[in-house]
Parts: C-alpha cells; sequence; structure tokens
C-alpha cells in the first residue's frame, strides 16, 4: 500500500472499503480514518506475535492420563452347545432311516 498523505480520495476511499470502514466524508477525514485503521491493525499484529512468542515459551502442556479399562474376552461356546448343533443332523437322519423302513 503507498503512503495514505499521498493517495487520492478515490483511493483512500477504496481502501477503507476494502478495510470494510466508512468511505464518507473529506479528504482528511478519509486520510485520519484509514491511518486510525492501520494503526490499529499494526497493535493487533504486535500484540499476536507477543502471544506467539509467549505460546513458543509454555512448555507443553502434557497428555491427560489415559484410564485403563479391562477388557473381557467374550465367553467362549460351551461345548454342550457345540454338541447339540452336530447332533441336530443326526436326528433327521435317524428319522429319515426311519421313514424308509
Amino acid at each position: 500500500m503507498m503512503d495514505p498523505s499521498k493517495m487520492t480520495v478515490a483511493r483512500l476511499k477504496e481502501e477503507l472499503d476494502a478495510l470494510g470502514l466508512s468511505t464518507t466524508g473529506k479528504k482528511e477525514e478519509l486520510y485520519e480514518r484509514l491511518i486510525e485503521a492501520l494503526d490499529r491493525s499494526d497493535d493487533d499484529d504486535e500484540e499476536e506475535e507477543e502471544e506467539e512468542e509467549n505460546d513458543e515459551n509454555d512448555p507443553e502442556p502434557s497428555p491427560a492420563p489415559v484410564k485403563k479399562t479391562s477388557r473381557r474376552a467374550a465367553p467362549k461356546a460351551k461345548k454342550a452347545d457345540a454338541v447339540k448343533v452336530e447332533e441336530a443332523p443326526a436326528r433327521s437322519s435317524r428319522r429319515a432311516l426311519r421313514a424308509n423302513r
């Protein structure tokens, strides 16, 4: 950006509009408004830089401890259940044999 004191009224208005500020008034008012906005912007930039420097100097917080939970294995199928599954086809085979007699 060029020096605000050397800007035309049209250029001052463009810069103020880009900053979301009012573009009404005489050249001197526009100039003052732009200078104030730029000063505030510079102050904000300095504060952000200071905050970043402070953040860099602060030690990283340690992570929160992780609560351990026990995981129980799902209960295994009982042998009796497995036997019943195996018996089922055998019973139907017996019925088929009896029906054929």
